[in-house]
């Protein structure tokens, strides 16, 4: 009898400190405007019906004591309807619709501004792309499209995916999936295909100096081309640009230049993902792979390290917040939150939610993460990192691993720390072995029935996740 009292009790601790523990986490993550039906009042304001699934608020720009929010009927390049919104207080605001299919960088640079949306729509023709400004001290939010000439500005630009300025050089990069109009008419107006053989579509890197009002091509299209489909972002690095970007054999490549964008070198046997957005934390370049879990890291002195996530990013495009280059902090597919702070060694800070965020900013002046939600019940949170930020980081107690692993075996030993739970899963992020309840410095696990190939092996101890990359011969 005593003994069932006992593990009852014990039990209920159990379950008590695994809620106490949720709830708290929850309490930390609070809705910016709890009850507001965003996709109703983007519905009034832009006259567009938002997707069930993927409408949301695509990027976040904070800026002192409010946040800007691009919000997009659906996903880049599918369906019309942008809207640039100002959260001040407890109000959400409309600044102006970008005449796109998506909308997903916004950027301040000193007290203006700056956007790009995905792909001309509404009543804009495809003979060029268009360019966002906002002035909040005058209210006037432009559109800029054609020159003096009444020209494009940026002619032939069908997708508008990276932007980037130069502080020292006062410049301005944009990369663009671009096309040739008689070409594309002949693909089928379609840019994309793995079909295409008439050059029809292609990837161009451009610059401007007077905050874009005018642009000049740097490269791409048919005499200089650096992809046959599109390039995706673009980043300056220790004073050499990088660039993602797609080939129509659905290959990726990360690309670099020395000389401001005239030629490109490939580097070698990096397969990024050009979805996400590349980001520079503590002076390191941070590249997200196209495999699950992965991303690539390039040092000041151009070392490469290939490392692992405890989760796979959701699908989006702003999936980094640097804070302060003290914490790098993003979501995964299963609506957790996690920080690091050496880009190795990751912490739980929120649960599995089962959200689906879709993009993700460091709020300076609240000292908080600000996390959109997709679909078109999905809400606004923040998350308050004060406790994070006060608390620290001691390297000296950081948790000691040693691994031991074969072709049969993993023994892995902590010398400070408890293992809880060890995953192993494969390159797409699914469950393998999972192992619960250790409770002890030591374990050991028979792998001798896994398939050859590349694995990750997750250790968590309390709440921080190690990750180990495994090769099965």
């Amino acid at each position: 009898m005593y003994c069932k009292l006992t593990a009852r009790l014990s039990l209920f601790v159990i379950i008590f400190i695994i809620e106490f523990s949720l709830v708290f986490s929850e309490a930390k993550l609070e809705e910016l405007y709890p009850g507001f039906n965003y996709a109703e009042w983007f519905k009034n304001e832009t006259g567009y019906t938002p997707n069930n699934q993927w409408f949301g608020a695509w990027v976040i720009a904070p800026r002192n004591d409010e946040l800007y929010i691009g919000f997009a009927t659906a996903r880049p390049a599918e369906y019309d309807g942008t809207l640039l919104a100002r959260w001040v207080g407890e109000w959400l605001l409309p600044v102006g619709q970008f005449s796109e299919q998506g909308i997903h960088c916004i950027k301040w640079i000193e007290d203006t501004l700056y956007g790009i949306g995905s792909d001309p729509s509404i009543t804009d023709g495809w003979d060029g792309g268009n360019f966002y400004r906002y002035y909040p001290k005058l209210g006037i939010f432009e559109k800029i499209r054609y020159n003096t000439l009444k020209k494009p500005v940026l002619p032939n630009v069908l997708h508008s995916w990276g932007f980037y300025y130069d502080s020292t050089k006062k410049k301005f990069y944009m990369s663009t999936g671009s096309y040739y109009p008689s070409q594309y008419t002949k693909n089928g107006n379609d840019c994309g295909s793995q079909f295409d053989s008439t050059l029809a579509c292609f990837g161009e890197v451009w610059q401007s100096y007077d905050y874009g009002s005018n642009w000049n091509l740097n490269s791409g299209g048919k005499d200089n081309n650096i992809s046959s489909n599109r390039v995706y972002d673009i980043i300056k690095f220790n004073s050499v640009l990088f660039i993602t970007e797609a080939e129509l054999n659905n290959t990726y490549y990360l690309k670099k230049s020395s000389d401001e964008g005239v030629s490109w070198d490939v580097i070698e046997s990096l397969n990024p993902s050009p979805l996400f957005r590349m980001c520079v934390f503590n002076n390191k370049l941070v590249i997200a792979a196209n495999i699950a879990r992965t991303i690539y890291v390039i040092d000041e002195n151009n070392n490469i390290k290939t490392l692992t996530m405890p989760g796979a990013l959701n699908y989006s495009f702003n999936v980094f917040a640097n804070v302060d280059d003290k914490y790098f902090i993003t979501y995964f597919s299963d609506g957790s939150v996690f920080s690091t702070y050496d880009l190795e060694k990751w912490t739980e800070l929120i649960p599995s939610t089962g959200r689906n965020f879709v993009s993700i900013a460091y709020w300076d002046y609240e000292k908080s993460i600000v996390l959109s939600e997709r679909g078109d019940t999905g809400s606004i949170w923040k998350y308050d990192l004060t406790d994070l930020l006060n608390t620290g980081v001691n390297k000296n107690s950081e948790t000691d691993i040693n691994y031991n692993i074969t072709n049969n075996s993993i023994s892995i030993n902590l010398n400070n720390d408890k293992i809880k739970n060890i995953e192993i899963t494969d390159i797409l992020g699914n469950s393998i072995i999972i192992r619960n309840g250790i409770n002890s410095k030591n374990c050991n696990i028979d792998i001798s029935e896994l398939n050859s190939g590349i694995y990750f092996v997750i250790i968590r101890c309390g709440k921080n996740y190690f990750v180990k990359k495994l090769l099965k011969c």
